[in-house]
């Protein structure tokens, strides 16, 4: 399980739970890349509420997005 900290959002994958059905990727590019090395969720590329729409959409529930309490 992966967990990505953005400024706004947590993002959390399950790869376990992926269906690959190309959601996200096809979908917001910017925020989760294809095929990189390293790195590959950036949650800070897109909106708030854009990258909760993902995690929302996220067929598998592989995808889910909180949003971070600000202090």
């Amino acid at each position: 399980m992966e967990r990505v900290e953005g400024q706004h959002v947590t993002v959390i994958f399950d790869g376990r739970k992926c269906v690959h059905s190309r959601n996200c990727v096809l979908s917001h590019p910017e925020v989760f890349v294809p095929n990189a090395k390293g790195d590959w969720i950036f949650p800070d590329a897109a909106s708030p509420e854009e990258v909760l729409r993902i995690g929302q959409n996220c067929p598998s529930g592989a995808i889910r997005v909180l949003r971070r309490v600000q202090a």
